[in-house]
């Protein structure tokens, strides 16, 4: 049992944090979206290497972008904010310099809110999030009582969860553009049947569709939703500022 416990925490959180590193790509090709940069922050135990196909597609569409590598388990939400992601975007895509767009997987997106919320830019762009739990994870409430949890996940793990002090329940509501990317489809039924309602393997439907956001819903689940190509296709769409015409998509 308790080893059926340890390896439930290992998928919850992914894999090990790497060292911290930013991956910087200037803009390319013909038409170039001058004075505009896209941030790009993984979610909690990932890297930015999960974000590398997101990062192409905005650099090849003319966007500069930064893909920021920060220590996500070895911090709470206000350190990795204070001291890797804000330092980060202030050197490599000063918000005095270039309207900011930001792109977050999971934990990511939340991050994304909380950098606004506390550094709003003046030239604020637009906001993606992926799979991120906007109303908290049910699986944190569920599995942080075990021992493995701070080990695993981190003091930003635990700010996960959906009580009155989790990180989710302390974010304002959005006054700028914001599109809330749902993976549907779950491939883990141990942690399905601990999140009620549809989800994606760790974060249910009803957290990842953020109240006043468009929202897009895909059949994919949490882990490799951001590498597809039509979620790409979306996230970038919408920074474009294109029309996002699919079938599976609302406003909450």
């Amino acid at each position: 049992m308790k080893l059926a416990v340890f390896v439930l925490l290992v998928l919850l959180s992914g894999c090990a944090t790497p060292q911290v590193k930013v991956t910087l790509a200037p803009a390319q090709g013909k038409r170039a979206h001058a004075g505009e940069c896209v941030v790009l922050l993984h979610g909690l135990a990932r890297s930015s290497a999960s974000m590398r196909k997101l990062q192409a597609a905005f650099v090849q569409a003319g966007y500069r972008s930064v893909n920021i590598d920060y220590p996500s388990t070895r911090f709470a939400s206000a350190a990795l904010l204070a001291q890797y992601i804000q330092p980060a975007i202030q050197r490599h895509c000063a918000p005095q310099q270039y309207r900011l767009h930001f792109v977050g997987h999971s934990m990511g997106g939340v991050l994304s809110r909380l950098y606004v919320q506390q550094h709003r830019p003046p030239q604020l762009g637009r906001l993606v999030t992926i799979a991120s739990p906007h109303r908290g994870s049910e699986l944190v409430d569920k599995l942080a009582w075990l021992p493995p949890f701070a080990w695993i996940n981190g003091a930003a793990g635990y700010e996960m969860g959906t009580g009155k002090q989790a990180l989710a329940a302390r974010l304002s509501a959005v006054d700028y553009p914001l599109l809330s990317i749902v993976g549907t489809r779950t491939t883990n039924p141990l942690y399905s049947a601990l999140i009620p309602g549809r989800d994606d393997g760790k974060v249910s439907v009803q957290s990842a569709c953020l109240q006043g956001s468009q929202c897009l819903y895909f059949p994919y689940g949490h882990t490799f939703i951001m590498r597809k190509p039509d979620v790409i296709a979306a996230a970038l769409g919408f920074v474009n500022e294109s029309v996002l015409d699919y079938p599976h998509s609302a406003s909450d």
